[in-house]
């Protein structure tokens, strides 16, 4: 379970399914699908949706479907769960079934009774009736069709209609009315999917909350030209960039303070500058990018636009960044990379997103560092969804 309520793969999570078919963490928070992605999360002060329901052996099903997907989330090669695939290559996402291990069988719908979701695996359980081979049936029918590539420049709202459609011709049958199943929380078994590379694409682009696909509009260098840290683009209701295009999330993002030199803070969910504190950013370039122009671009939504993530902004806001050499989870204060190249400095406002810096991509690890001004100290939890907010390099 993240830190900001978003449930991953990290392992299992308790859940209480209601009587209205509303599901809940462990910590009364409402589960929803998010975002024009989708995304699976239980969110502090919200109600849950209603439709979810078990089977009888313990599948889990949103509106009659037990198809659900995984696709990287860029941190700790964590994974965030999808109702349908995000846009990238072959492999970046992939197709799981979530499996309620520790609720008992019956034909008795049952309000109170605590569940644990078995996040991406399977539990059997044996044959007990026609109803559970009706389940199985469903699950395996799930898992017949082989994920293929969603061209990231297609319109995403046919793929999640035709993604819907399946789904209710394959899986209507899996919604048992709230069967409670009875399932060996020891017979859970993990998939073994290969992690895909982290490859994630972006361009600075606003955005709009009510459209599922990204807007005509987006800036990118065929219809816009992208300008330098003095150049913003200005947002009220829009988020200031929409992840489109070929990006990349940064990969490795280490704090250090100048404060507690020797200290090695490994990796971190979240970046902050302030005047004893610089962010390191790594980037993994695919060799796929050479010949590109790799720019690191901050995307800085209003507060109220976020969904998922958070931000403390005190003082100016004036930063200070560059391009610098490769860190590592043991870098430290001292042992960080000290010479920039190509130094700019800017001052951070919400509602807006700023072009750092460009230069020529080099395949492999590029790095990025963020210092604070004097009276600057900004802290943010870096996250895509559903509005962009931190750090990110786009491919052009």
């Amino acid at each position: 379970m993240l830190r900001i309520g978003q449930s991953n793969l990290e392992g299992e999570s308790q859940f209480h399914l209601d009587e209205n078919h509303g599901l809940y963490d462990e910590n009364r928070f409402g589960c929803i699908l998010a975002g024009w992605e989708e995304q699976f999360q239980c969110d502090h002060g919200k109600s849950s949706w209603n439709g979810w329901s078990i089977g009888f052996e313990g599948l889990i099903t949103f509106q009659g479907s037990v198809r659900f997907w995984t696709c990287p989330t860029g941190d700790h090669e964590g994974y965030n769960i999808y109702k349908r695939p995000l846009p990238g290559p072959d492999g970046y996402c992939h197709q799981v079934t979530l499996v309620a291990n520790s609720c008992h069988a019956t034909h008795h719908r049952e309000s109170s009774s605590t569940k644990t979701i078995c996040q991406g695996r399977k539990c059997d359980t044996g044959d007990r009736d026609s109803d559970r081979d009706s389940d199985r049936e469903s699950y395996r029918e799930s898992h017949r069709e082989s994920y293929h590539k969603s061209d990231h420049k297609s319109d995403h709202k046919s793929d999640h209609e035709s993604d819907r459609e399946s789904d209710r011709e394959s899986d209507h049958e899996s919604d048992r009315d709230s069967h409670m199943p009875s399932c060996n929380e020891d017979r859970c078994r993990k998939p073994v999917p290969t992690p895909p590379s982290h490859r994630v694409v972006c361009n600075g682009a606003p955005c709009r909350e009510s459209v599922p696909t990204p807007p005509s509009h987006a800036v990118h260098r065929k219809t816009h030209e992208t300008h330098e840290t003095h150049e913003t683009h200005k947002t009220h209701n829009t988020c200031p960039g929409r992840l489109r295009g070929d990006w990349e999330f940064p990969h490795l993002i280490v704090p250090v303070d100048a404060s507690k030199p020797d200290f090695a803070p490994g990796t971190s969910l979240f970046g902050t500058v302030s005047k004893t504190v610089k962010s390191y950013f790594n980037f993994d370039i695919p060799s796929k990018y050479a010949g590109k122009s790799c720019a690191v671009v901050f995307m800085f939504p209003q507060l109220s636009q976020l969904e998922t993530s958070s931000f403390e902004l005190k003082g100016s806001g004036h930063i200070f960044g560059g391009w610098t050499k490769e860190v590592s989870k043991e870098t430290t204060f001292n042992t960080a990379p000290e010479g920039l190249i190509s130094k700019v400095s800017g001052t951070l406002r919400p509602g807006e997103s700023y072009v750092f810096g460009r230069t020529q991509c080099r395949p492999g690890v590029m790095t990025f560092v963020m210092e604070g001004g004097s009276d600057t100290y900004f802290k943010w939890f870096q996250d895509f969804n559903p509005c962009p907010i931190g750090l990110y390099l786009i491919a052009e």
